[in-house]
């Protein structure tokens, strides 16, 4: 039972009776831009849950993370630092975020596509609404989109002045400061709007070694957007984007350590702490989850612009022309210690990202035969070029004060074009088909070097030039093209009024990649030879290489009902995917003869999966109260590959949730009492290390677990002001955010907590 719901069975019935009883409201029909142009829901034969302004409000939805917590079949969680997320819908992930390995799922803002990982967990500001797509949208949204679309549309400038300023603050020292306004230079013709928020917290915890914070957060965001109409209907939106974020990231904690590793007492007494063992540190943070012992701080920066513009002409009556042009910028950096002790086991010192991307999409949409044929098909062109350096020390008391710093400098392009129909062949009857053509080229060159650690070059790591002492050798380059081909097909049916079913199936692809680093050199020494170093070299170059597309082909059929006039909403899909291709990371081979040699890690297309599940949203209302339950079903499971037999990393199979929401009108204005819960089944935080012992897996998992949200505010009648009380995971509930495995080789796991409880006041004047 939610809280919301307590509340309401505790207040007495005369509480209600203050206020004369109005009409219940009946449920809104909500637009949504799932098939790039504005339909109802209710009438799209896509899986897909669509929160307005105020459900994402009231259900304290205010990044992509939250979004887990009322969306079915879709788990997001933090990577490295809270701006960097991993995503997964229907059982589909990216493993490792990487600018040369796309993500498996697409966010998009206002259109625009995000191919970096970094500031995809933006907080959502002056939304209007969110869509979350599920299954392959790969037709209307093109590659990448294999498990599903985030698609967010930011609040557009009116006609008429005005805006809104709000503040919160909570625990944590934790305030949020946002200006929103609406100035029509000319009403009607050229409107526009800004929005700028600032937005920040003090750490959840204390690094003990450093003596600084852990999980702090501070944000600047702004953005302006413009709108230029004209009689004719042709309208022109120029929006910019800014946003400057910087922190400490969340702790790690080392999980597991193994006592019997040559490590283990080795390293503290290389560092001076003879007696002291890296298995000391396990849990050591005790009950203060958020406090470290790490001898390097987590840390994140990130700064990044973009501009869209948006044309719109209606060519005919029938006929609609559509031009979206973007450009990002992002660069960001960050440091982790990835080992949570004091001691230089694995430190991740520096992951500078830098990128810049340009896109162009040409739409031509429309509608004939009275409206029974509708029509879209257009042309995409996206180019990224950027940078991604790793700049790791591993066991430098060991083996000497260097980093290792790896990574690639990329250039991607892509092209296609697309059309989708849809026609309606009997009342009611409709069927769809859409196909994309994409053209896919993608180069990388890798510079991966042994540094001092004031980053002065010493040698090669690249199997092509192992040991070099000259940067300039030191390069090794490959390029490849893909050529993708999208499909939809599907049918729906009106069986009555306010009642939908549908059938379909989709393909879609992932983008075929490189690792992201390159092969890796063996050196001489250590029980190989010259000729067994050279061997490993040339084998490393040979396994090296692009790896093809991901595949996915996925059946669905759902049901969408409205009953009851409106008071009831059910909204249910099942599916099956057959997913093919996997890009995952494997030990290669090593020449016959040298057992000193060290395996390469290789980027392969190795496994295959198949996935089955469902979502069924309902929402509801009963007298005053107003109820949205949601719950998400997959079952993934390797059928080849290396990973046969073992879970499936970054997701859970079951998350559901409830919220409701209680308004009491009162003489002096509303009332309105909020709660929810949200249910996640266990999920595995990262890939298995070889030989790892199935023991080994609680360390870097969470089982399932349970939060608990509420919202109370006060709505007054005659001032536009709004006041309310907020709180999210009330029971504080410790769970793992974050996770990864080392052991073997380095013995070791460590975990990363998620957030504790966070509780505030708000004030939002609108004027």
């Amino acid at each position: 039972m939610t809280l919301a719901l307590a509340i309401g069975v505790s207040l007495p019935s005369v509480a209600w009776a203050q206020a004369p009883q109005q009409e219940a409201v009946s449920l809104d029909d909500i637009v949504v831009t799932a098939q790039r142009r504005e339909e109802n829901l209710q009438t799209v034969p896509i899986s897909v849950t669509a929160l307005g302004t105020v459900k994402l409000e009231q259900q304290q939805v205010t990044d992509v993370v939250s979004l887990t917590r009322v969306v079915p079949g879709l788990q997001a969680k933090p990577t490295l630092t809270p701006l960097e997320i991993s995503v997964a819908i229907r059982g589909v992930t990216q493993l490792v975020p990487s600018i040369n390995a796309d993500p498996a799922i697409g966010s998009y803002v206002d259109g625009v596509y995000n191919v970096v990982n970094a500031g995809s967990n933006n907080a959502m500001i002056d939304m209007e609404r969110v869509e979350v797509l599920k299954g392959p949208q790969g037709t209307l949204f093109g590659r990448n989109t294999i498990g599903g679309a985030i698609s967010i549309t930011t609040a557009k400038p009116t006609p008429e002045f005005g805006g809104y300023v709000e503040g919160s603050y909570g625990n944590y020292d934790a305030w949020t400061g946002t200006a929103v306004l609406n100035v029509p230079l000319r009403p009607g013709i050229i409107d526009t709007r800004f929005v700028y928020q600032h937005s920040q917290h003090d750490g959840y915890g204390r690094n003990f070694t450093t003596g600084n914070p852990t999980s702090t957060f501070n944000q600047d965001y702004f953005r302006g957007t413009v709108r230029l109409s004209q009689d004719s209907g042709t309208e022109a939106l120029i929006s910019g984007f800014y946003a400057n974020a910087e922190g400490f990231g969340f702790p790690t904690n080392l999980a597991y350590f193994d006592p019997s590793n040559f490590l283990n007492g080795l390293i503290p007494a290389l560092s001076g702490n003879p007696g002291d063992l890296l298995s000391n540190y396990v849990n050591a943070a005790g009950r203060g989850r958020h406090d470290s012992y790490s001898n390097t701080d987590s840390r994140f920066a990130l700064r990044q612009f973009g501009i869209t513009g948006t044309l719109s002409v209606p060519v005919t009556d029938a006929v609609n022309f559509r031009s979206i042009t973007a450009y990002t910028r992002t660069r960001y950096n960050t440091a982790n210690d990835l080992d949570g002790t004091p001691y230089d086991v694995l430190e991740l010192v520096d992951y500078p990202i830098a990128t810049k991307q340009f896109s162009q999409e040409a739409q031509l949409f429309g509608d004939a035969l009275d409206g029974r044929l509708t029509w879209i098909g257009g042309v995409y062109y996206f180019q990224v070029t950027g940078s991604q350096f790793s700049q790791a020390a591993v066991l430098q008391s060991l083996v000497g004060p260097t980093v290792n710093i790896g990574g690639p400098i990329i250039k991607n392009q892509s092209y296609s074009a697309f059309g989708q129909a849809t026609y309606e062949i009997a009342p009611g009857l409709r069927l769809t088909a859409g196909l994309r053509y994409v053209v896919d080229k993608r180069r990388a060159l890798y510079r991966d070097h042994i540094a001092t650690n004031d980053y002065t070059y010493l040698v090669c790591s690249l199997a092509n030039a192992p040991g070099d002492p000259d940067p300039q050798a030191c390069r090794f380059e490959d390029r490849a093209k893909y050529h993708y081909l999208p499909f939809t097909l599907g049918v729906d049916y009106e069986v009555a009024p306010g009642a939908m079913v549908y059938a379909k199936v989709s393909r879609g692809f992932r983008s075929g990649a490189f690792g992201l680093t390159g092969p890796a050199a063996t050196f001489p020494g250590n029980g190989i030879t010259p000729e067994q170093a050279a061997a490993a070299n040339t084998s490393a170059i040979a396994q090296f290489g692009p790896v093809a597309p991901e595949k996915l082909v996925s059946p669905e059929v759902g049901i969408k009902i409205d009953l009851f006039d409106k008071h009831l909403r059910i909204n249910a899909a099942g599916f099956y995917s057959d997913y093919s291709n996997i890009q995952l990371n494997v030990n290669g081979d090593v020449p016959a003869g040298c057992t000193s040699c060290t395996p390469p890690g290789v980027l392969t297309n190795s496994g295959k999966a198949r996935i089955w599940g469902g979502e069924i949203e309902v929402s509801a209302i009963l007298g005053p109260l107003h109820i949205d339950g949601a719950l998400g079903y997959s079952d993934p499971k390797y059928v080849e590959g290396p990973q046969k037999g073992q879970p499936t990393v970054n997701v859970s199979k079951l998350n559901t949730s409830l919220n409701a929401t209680v308004p009491i009108e009162t003489g002096a204005g509303t009332l309105t009492l909020g709660g929810g819960w949200s249910y996640r089944s266990k999920m595995v935080m990262y890939s298995l290390s070889p030989g790892l012992s199935p023991a080994l897996y609680p360390t870097f998992s969470q089982d399932a677990f349970s939060l608990f949200d509420a919202r109370v505010s006060f709505d007054f009648a005659k001032v536009p002001l709004v006041l309310a009380l907020f709180g999210q995971n009330l029971a504080n509930k410790r769970y793992i955010a974050a996770g990864t495995s080392f052991a073997p080789p380095l013995g070791f796991t460590s975990n990363s907590p998620g957030v504790p409880r966070t509780y505030g006041v708000s004030a939002k004047f609108t004027f």
